[in-house]
């Protein structure tokens, strides 16, 4: 059954985001640089083998990819070719439907938030740098942060979000689109995980979130509808 923004915030304290994926139409992005990286091999990189690294930390997603598609590059030096191409394809990033408007909804209504991301801080700030709307998060954690601790599916980052803005995880909503993030937040015991998947991934993958949408405009009337091209890639 689907629920209204307004169930979902029920007894809610705070708002916990994930980024790419979530705030950010960023997932193609690293497709695309993962295939041109790839070459020969990248007819060998389906969403199947994405999905299982979204979320991760970069050293175990380029373990998992190199070994799913059959490459000798090891991860250290698939991760050094990628970093300075995602560094200017990052600079182009576009927001996911709706993101900006739940956003701005959820901090009218006088909710702390926070961008809980498995990216590092470089990368977040290329992401994000030409995007004013991230000046209304109350916090941003990423995964690199000195003292933040693991990347997901543990579920430091979590942690440390709702610690940043105050709040006990047990108070916290969480959107996710991944299955690490989606066990992440499960482990940081939040009150409610909503997963927000692309099309194709398989639903049981994120069998711990408590709802399961495509979009912001499934959960809330305000947000825009994503046009069908955008819900299609990965």
């Amino acid at each position: 059954m689907k629920k209204t923004l307004d169930e979902l915030l029920d007894g809610i304290e705070g708002v916990l985001f994930d980024l790419d994926g979530v705030l950010l139409d960023t997932e193609i992005t690293y497709t695309e640089a993962t295939r041109q990286i790839l070459g020969p091999l990248a007819d060998r990189f389906d969403f199947a083998l994405k999905s299982k690294m979204m979320g991760r930390a970069p050293h175990i997603a380029a373990k998992i990819l190199l070994e799913g598609v059959g490459s000798t590059m090891t991860p250290d030096e698939f991760n050094q070719r990628k970093r300075p191409l995602l560094l200017e394809l990052f600079r182009k990033s576009v927001p996911k439907a709706g993101a900006p408007e739940l956003v701005f909804e959820l901090k009218r209504r006088g909710l702390p938030l926070a961008v809980a991301t498995s990216s590092d801080r470089l990368y977040f700030e290329a992401k994000t740098s030409h995007h004013p709307w991230f000046s209304a998060f109350d916090a941003v954690v990423c995964a690199s942060d000195p003292g933040v601790g693991r990347h997901k599916p543990a579920p430091d980052v979590f942690l440390h979000a709702a610690r940043q803005i105050g709040i006990a995880p047990t108070r916290a909503i969480v959107f996710e689109d991944s299955a690490a993030g989606v066990e992440a937040a499960r482990r940081a015991r939040v009150q409610r995980i909503v997963a927000i998947i692309d099309p194709l991934l398989d639903r049981a993958l994120v069998e711990p979130a408590h709802h399961v949408v495509l979009s912001f405009s499934e959960i809330w009337e305000g947000a825009p509808i994503p046009a069908a091209a955008a819900q299609a890639q990965f």
